[in-house]
């Protein structure tokens, strides 16, 4: 712990990322760009109930009528109460927020 707190100690510059600016903005015609796809997942095995205890699916009720629930994000128990989850897994995209 020693040898790493002269490290943190010296860095302490912080750096935001200019916000994107939404005008003028010119849309990009995908046929032009070289686009390639791989699996992200290569064999694998599904979980079994239980088998990862501090994990949860979060999902999305829409309220509409015969709509089910979309299962869309992930997230880790970190309390009894409490699921960590990412920050795009309650945006507007969700909830029309």
């Amino acid at each position: 712990c020693a040898e790493n707190a002269e490290v943190l100690e010296t860095q302490r510059a912080v750096f935001g990322l200019p916000p994107t600016p939404t005008l003028n903005r010119k849309p990009i015609n995908v046929s032009l760009c070289t686009l390639t796809t791989r699996k992200l997942f290569n064999g694998g095995n599904k979980a079994e109930t239980e088998e990862f205890p501090h994990m949860a699916a979060v999902g999305f009720d829409p309220g509409k009528p015969n709509v089910g629930v979309s299962w869309l994000c992930s997230g880790s128990l970190i309390s009894s109460k409490i699921v960590l989850t990412a920050a795009h897994c309650t945006s507007d995209m969700f909830f029309g927020l």
